[in-house]
């Protein structure tokens, strides 16, 4: 039977966040909002004796901002609310926003948890030496002093509570007189986040040709989650993982592309995904090298960029310079209510590479929501 009342927006949400919270986003798309007020009943019976002053407190009774709604219950929960209604001497709706409101408490005061999460380009730890083209990769670029520093300072961060950090630009192949061979700064980073201490995360194959990559590094417990989606994001220049119910996505997004090529390819599948994600209510982190942001010269960048901060909120301040170049390229971007608890830190000069290393500090409610 159909229960007609008047909800707000903002009701109607807890219904979704109560069935994700509950079932997890994949079992909760088969659960109709009237089986979960329902189990809501259930779930806070004992609080019944609470309504008529949680109606009056909140003021319940109000239909300013809410708009017609429908429910289907069963006759069972249509006769439990009309039992508490009586009872606590307001309308049925009322009741029904009162259970709302209290579910809705019982989800916010989950226990939170912190996140630390990081970024930097290393760019192939140069720091800013160039014997050769931009795009090239020489050993002899390498600065065994940015090396140390940067895998000091990562160490080191990764001591703080649920941490990870993403890397962009490792170095991985070289080619030497015509022959390609693994470089010699991959195997030094191996070696210092050696397997019995440490993660590392990336989507590297045996391609001869990929002479740099993305990579995350933490000592927890995060899950690697191979990205359902267009095979185009799933390169060397990408990696994701998922801890809790958080995915985290590490990215080096390339740039001077052309529409239809494969770099924009990447970018239109990393839209697509980011509005996926946001659509599902699902958390999303996604931080890296952008090579992209707003007023930035290569305008089909900025375009993929523009689209894809449709759907993700960034949280990196657009007036701090990341690039030596002076420009904001490295951002942090979310899915979710950015009114959680965060706080950025950008490096304040740049000392190891030719970007600033981007450092986020989130405190969320946990749940026992599941990530693809």
């Amino acid at each position: 039977m159909l229960l007609r009342g008047m909800l707000s927006d903002t009701e109607s949400a807890i219904l979704e966040r109560s069935k994700l919270e509950r079932y997890g986003s994949e079992d909760a798309v088969r659960i109709h909002k009237g089986y979960e007020l329902g189990v809501i009943i259930k779930e806070y019976a004992g609080s019944f004796r609470d309504i008529s002053d949680i109606v009056k407190k909140n003021n319940l009774n109000s239909i300013d901002g809410r708009k017609e709604t429908s429910l289907r219950v069963s006759e069972e929960v249509n006769k439990t609310i009309e039992e508490i209604a009586n009872n606590a001497g307001v309308s049925k709706i009322a009741a029904v926003r009162a259970l709302l409101f209290i579910r809705n408490q019982s989800i916010s005061s989950i226990m939170s948890k912190k996140y630390n999460i990081g970024t930097l380009n290393v760019d192939w730890f140069r720091n800013n030496t160039r014997s050769g083209k931009e795009w090239e990769y020489f050993e002899d670029d390498c600065n065994q002093s940015s090396y140390e520093n940067i895998i000091c300072f990562v160490k080191e961060f990764l001591e703080k509570e649920n941490a990870v950090f993403f890397l962009q630009e490792l170095p991985y192949k070289i080619k030497i007189n015509g022959k390609w061979k693994t470089a010699s700064f991959y195997e030094k980073f191996c070696n210092d986040f050696s397997s019995d201490k440490y993660e590392i995360y990336s989507n590297l194959s045996k391609e001869s040709y990929q002479t740099r990559f993305t990579a995350a590094i933490c000592k927890g417990t995060f899950i690697e989650c191979k990205l359902k989606i267009d095979s185009s994001l799933c390169n060397n220049r990408v990696v994701s993982l998922c801890i809790d119910d958080i995915t985290l996505l590490g990215v080096h997004m390339p740039t001077k592309f052309t529409k239809g090529d494969s770099y924009d390819s990447m970018w239109q599948s990393l839209i697509c995904y980011t509005k996926a994600k946001k659509e599902r209510i699902e958390k999303l982190i996604i931080l890296g090298d952008f090579n992209a942001y707003v007023g930035c010269s290569e305008k089909l960048t900025e375009e993929r960029y523009i689209e894809l901060v449709r759907h993700a909120k960034d949280i990196v301040s657009d007036d701090t310079p990341t690039f030596i170049g002076g420009t904001p390229i490295d951002h942090v971007l979310i899915t979710f209510d950015s009114k959680q608890k965060y706080k950025v830190l950008i490096e304040k000069a740049w000392e190891w590479s030719d970007h600033k290393f981007v450092l986020v500090g989130l405190e969320l409610a946990h749940s026992n929501v599941q990530s693809d």
